[in-house]
């Protein structure tokens, strides 16, 4: 209902909430204050557009999958296990995943992450580190 009234009644509804998931869900403007200052303002679609993709890759033998990768200049970190990596083309990934399978690595599971709502609030509000 609250979604249906800015058009039948050509009005702008603002709503505070803690619960980020419904807000990502209702709303198409939002806007962030932390401290009494307002940090950022925008489209919801421009706010995810900060935050980074990324691929998350896990494998039988991450601490190896590691090493590969390194030795192939293709940067990544371990975070709860899975190794991130950059957003690459497909056949980079594909090249690469190739590569750990040649190595007798069994990739489990690749895929593509953005931060949720809640992930990037909680960097703009102060919380975490950066974007």
């Amino acid at each position: 209902m609250i979604c249906s009234l800015p058009e039948r009644f050509s009005m702008t509804v603002v709503v505070s909430s803690h619960l980020l998931s419904e807000i990502d869900l209702m709303a198409d403007h939002v806007a962030i204050i932390r401290e009494g200052e307002l940090v950022f303002q925008d489209t919801l679609e421009a706010l995810h557009g900060r935050s980074r993709h990324h691929l998350a890759l896990r494998t039988t033998n991450n601490a190896l999958a590691r090493a590969i990768l390194h030795e192939n200049s293709l940067p990544c970190q371990e975070e709860d296990g899975y190794l991130i990596l950059p957003i690459l083309s497909d056949e980079l990934a594909a090249q690469f995943t190739r590569l750990l399978v040649e190595r007798h690595l069994g990739v489990i599971r690749l895929e593509e992450q953005q931060k949720n709502l809640e992930d990037i609030f909680l960097e703009l509000a102060g919380k975490v580190a950066s974007l």
